[in-house]
């Protein structure tokens, strides 16, 4: 598959699990989401496996979600147990509403993971950049920089470790620990200034951006912010305004693009494929601004059946489509 059908699968999940808490349809987004990691990691497009750092980070980062909510978060219906109320912040009562609440947060918290891992399994970044906005290409350099940070990082640790074994060089563990930092620290410095220099002398960030395309980034940064607003005070309307005005915008700015989008490869069931993520896309964003009621579910005060519409349901299984394709040996 080219980048646009994962970067539009990517959108889809990413907004499948923000407009929602409804535990049926995160248990759908999260089975989608990991039934196309295993065909990546089958199939391997791009010939190595998706990174599993990010399901170890997931694992860790849900498991301490739930705690943390159980503890601290001592609202609900149905008591599990009770800590002695003198204790600061964890004292009170030990809730299934919290529990249950903190699950939701870790399911969406590891569907946006193993998402980002689908990805870096998957994703051909040449044809990624070839697909951002010129408006948006000094932004995507530095972003393209910055991610590229950790990966050379472990790197240097892992070098600098080893020519520490073959030198025959222990101690105590601070004086390890500094023995690995100083050097990584000087290979970071000199990396940094090298692709600083690089950048300099090919004129990175001479051209401005014109009038118009600050205008419209202006524009998608107060929609992604009214998006925000939304989300955070459960107002489904505001919330697709804001979606429905981002990606006006954004089409907007995109329209340079439209050259690299027809270089891609596009096979009839490849345009079948973007046709289902975008109709997923499609569903979730009316849903969000025409009933949002069916998005909507909370385990505070009490818990309640969450609703579940075909429809929607059809939206979130759609997001396992690219698992199907790459099982019928397509990459």
């Amino acid at each position: 598959m080219n980048a646009l059908i994962w970067l539009a699968w990517a959108a889809a999940t990413m907004l499948g699990v923000a407009v929602t808490r409804n535990p049926l349809y995160l248990s759908l987004a999260l089975a989608a989401s990991v039934s196309t990691y295993l065909a990546v990691n089958l199939r391997r497009p791009l010939g190595r496996p998706p990174a599993r750092l990010p399901l170890q980070i997931g694992l860790v980062v849900a498991i301490s979600s739930i705690v943390f909510n159980a503890l601290t978060a001592h609202v609900g219906d149905l008591v599990l147990g009770r800590l002695p109320s003198g204790w600061p912040i964890v004292g009170g009562p030990i809730t299934l509403n919290a529990v249950l609440y903190g699950l939701l947060t870790a399911i969406v918290l590891l569907t946006l993971l193993i998402t980002g891992a689908v990805l870096d399994g998957a994703l051909d970044r040449a044809q990624a950049l070839r697909l951002v906005p010129p408006a948006f290409g000094s932004a995507t350099t530095s972003l393209a920089l910055a991610l590229t940070a950790l990966p050379m990082a472990a790197r240097a640790v892992r070098e600098v470790q080893e020519a520490q074994q073959a030198r025959g060089l222990s101690g105590p563990a601070a004086l390890r620990l500094r023995a690995i930092l100083v050097p990584v620290l000087h290979r970071g410095l000199e990396h940094a200034i090298a692709v600083a220099e690089t950048l300099e002398c090919r004129g990175f960030g001479a051209d401005a951006p014109s009038r118009q395309a600050r205008w419209l980034m202006l524009a998608t940064l107060g929609s992604l912010c009214i998006l925000v607003l939304g989300m955070i005070t459960g107002d489904g309307r505001l919330a697709g305004t804001g979606l429905l005005a981002a990606s006006l915008a954004i089409c907007f700015m995109g329209r340079g693009t439209w050259t690299g989008v027809r270089r891609l490869r596009w096979y009839r069931r490849e345009k079948g494929l973007l046709a289902v993520v975008l109709g997923s896309i499609v569903i979730l964003i009316g849903t969000l601004a025409l009933a949002p009621e069916q998005l909507s579910y909370s385990t505070y005060p009490w818990l309640r059946w969450p609703p579940f519409q075909p429809v929607i349901g059809l939206a979130y299984l759609s997001l396992a489509a690219p698992a199907l394709w790459l099982s019928g040996g397509r990459s």
